[in-house]
């Protein structure tokens, strides 16, 4: 029911039903999004492994996906790999789910320190806490981060290897740590040609506005 209050504001009030399935939708949205995402990179490991490594075979697969490299990645992805995908985008959507209730639990303790209330119910605001809550919240950031970016070498591996999405996780950290200074140099030269990539981009957009305002009508 919606309980009007002052000009242009209301509350919403809600069951408890309701408010359970509402987070149960919030819950299932946020992994899908991070499963399209996840289906998009293992379609892209697929489609360069078919490239590279087997361009001459699977020829009916080819012919179902008309040829194309990327079709038939996006194909294998969800034929063969569809469950490990989830498994993945789970996991970092549990992750996910865990910073959201954390930058709650975070944001509730600012609001107690602003009103002169430390976590305890005292006077004073506590600085260490905060400290540590901060601390937290960035060692989440990373290990967050640190799993995507894990998962991306971990669905090239799957595609490449037709496994499961943790024996071809664990292969991925195996390969990165034999050849590190390799992978980050690689993940360097891929940076620079994207930023060069975007960089020409932008330009070429601002010419064609600039020459589009000069040669247009006054």
């Amino acid at each position: 029911t919606l309980r009007p209050g002052r000009p242009g504001f209301g509350s919403l009030y809600l069951d408890s039903r309701t408010e359970y399935l509402l987070l149960v939708a919030i819950v299932v949205s946020i992994w899908l999004v991070v499963f399209v995402r996840h289906t998009q990179h293992a379609a892209v490991g697929g489609a360069v492994t078919k490239w590279y490594l087997h361009r001459n075979t699977d020829r009916s697969a080819t012919r179902c996906c008309g040829g194309s490299a990327v079709a038939l990645g996006l194909w294998h992805a969800l034929r063969y790999h569809a469950g490990s995908i989830a498994a993945g985008s789970l996991l970092i959507t549990t992750l996910k789910l865990i910073r959201i209730a954390f930058f709650l639990l975070k944001r509730t303790f600012y609001q107690r320190v602003s009103r002169g209330l430390d976590a305890c119910g005292c006077n004073g605001s506590n600085r260490l806490a905060a400290m540590c809550l901060c601390c937290i919240s960035c060692c989440l950031k990373c290990v967050e981060k640190s799993l995507e970016a894990l998962s991306r070498y971990a669905y090239a591996q799957m595609m490449r290897s037709k496994r499961s999405f943790c024996p071809s996780a664990a292969e991925a950290v195996r390969l990165l740590t034999t050849n590190l200074a390799g992978a980050a140099s690689l993940r360097f030269v891929a940076a620079a040609f994207l930023f060069l990539g975007k960089l020409l981009v932008a330009a070429g957009c601002a010419f064609l506005g600039w020459r589009i305002l000069v040669q247009g009508p006054p």
